[in-house]
Formats: structure tokens, sequence, C-alpha cells
């Protein structure tokens, strides 16, 4: 499966008609189809204009009202930032030829590339989400580049790195979607909550490093299916012993002594 067939273009809240427009004609320019919005507060008039001859691409566009929605079938998270970030705890930033070349050897996994607001780039929730973070090279005296521009770098360098590279493998087994990784995330806040494992003022920070492992892991859905049997486990152990009830306990299966 070619890349354009494969990767969605992610938009969160962006504001500006002309920019959604430029980005559907970017898209229609490199042979890229599928454009998601997530809670879009734009002037629908001026982005079809500034489409031009990509207005059915902008038509079909489609809308969710969570970024989480937007990217539950994406088995790759590519999530984009004009911030120099100083975080020991994330992965270093991809530049786009390095981007690219991470996105062709995931073939044929399907894969979402996020930009977040015009006027405040995505917020850290949202990149927490992200299993990779680009950052597009750019003068430190203006480093953010105008929204469409950034969706034209990005997709001319996947489409370039697509035409000079002979293939690649496959995987053995096709990696989870984004949308079960975040279901045993949250399993796993209850689990590791109940054994007090979670810092009680930043749970996230830890659910944050987990997911970022995982991600580099690329589970198989056989692979999360047990991590969440070892889940559930644990689960029913504690509530053996005193803890709370587990809530995934399958019916009609009694609890082992």
């Amino acid at each position: 499966m070619s890349p354009p067939a494969r990767v969605a273009v992610v938009l969160v809240e962006p504001a500006e008609g002309g920019n959604v427009g430029g980005c559907a004609r970017v898209m229609a320019n490199f042979g890229f189809q599928d454009l998601r919005l997530v809670r879009p507060a734009f002037d629908a008039r001026e982005a079809r204009i500034l489409a031009v001859h990509a207005r059915p691409l902008l038509d079909r566009a489609a809308r969710f009202d969570t970024l989480a929605e937007a990217i539950a079938d994406a088995q790759l998270v590519f999530g984009t930032t004009a911030r120099q970030r100083d975080n020991p705890e994330r992965r270093p930033f991809l530049a786009p030829p390095a981007a690219a070349e991470r996105l062709r050897a995931a073939a044929p996994e399907r894969v979402a590339l996020v930009f977040g607001p015009e006027r405040t780039g995505l917020a850290n929730p949202d990149l927490a989400l992200c299993h990779e973070l680009i950052r597009i090279p750019a003068d430190d005296g203006y480093p953010v580049l105008n929204l469409s521009h950034a969706v034209a770098v990005l997709l001319w360098e996947i489409r370039r790195e697509d035409r000079h590279a002979a293939g690649s493998a496959l995987p053995l087994e096709e990696t989870a979607p984004a949308g079960e990784l975040e279901g045993l995330i949250a399993h796993a806040r209850f689990t590791l909550g109940n054994l007090d494992f979670l810092n009680a003022q930043n749970p996230s920070l830890a659910l944050d490093a987990l997911r970022l492992l995982l991600a580099r892991a690329r589970p198989s859905r056989r692979e999360l299916q047990m991590l969440r049997g070892i889940l559930h486990r644990m689960d029913l152990f504690i509530a053996s012993h005193g803890g709370p009830p587990t809530p995934n306990q399958p019916r009609g299966r009694r609890r082992q002594r």
C-alpha cells in the first residue's frame, strides 16, 4: 500500500479557512486523500475558495470531537511541533527526512500526521498521544511555519522518500492501532492506581512513559491482548485480597481461589 493510501492528515482546531483550503490543495497535489478535522472552526467558504480543484477532498473530510477519536485507527502517529523542548523523557525530534524513512519502514501500517492549531500548536495532552514528534528545521528568528506550508513540506518529503526507496519488508504481525493502545493505557491506569504505583499528583507521568515505550515496541493486537490479560489477572488478585472489584472479569467465569 503506497503512502498516500495509508496516511491521514489530521488538523486539530483549524481556525483559518485559507489554511485548511491550502492543506486540501497540497494533499491533492501529492495524491493524499484522507483529511481529518478535530473541532474545526474555520470559514468553510474561504476554505473552498483556496482549495480550488481539491474541493471534493475538503468536502468529504471527516470531523471528530477529539484527537483520540481521529487517530484511533492509526498504528503510527506523528505529531508536529515548533517548540524547542528539553525533556529527557521524550525521544528526540525527527526531522522530515527521518520521519519519512520511519513511515516507509512501517509499511503497510496506517499513519496519522497531526498538526495543531495555528496560534498555539499542539497542546501537551495531544502531543502525549503521538508516538513520534516531528520538528521542521527553520530559522530560529521565526521557526513557526504556516499550517499549509508545514503540511506541504512533510507530504513532499514522504513522496520523495517513497520514490527513492525500492520498498520495505512487511512486519510479521500488524501493529495494534492507537485506539487499542489507549485501551491498554486506560486499563493500566486502573490497575496501577489500585497498586499505588502512580504518582497521586501526576498519574499521567508514568502512563505517558508507558505509552511511548509501547509505541517504540510496536506491539501487535495479540501482544496487547496478552498485556491486558496480565493486568486482568492482577485485577483479580487485588480484588480477592480486599481491593476494589475488577470491571474486567468475563461474565460467567468464577473467580479462582
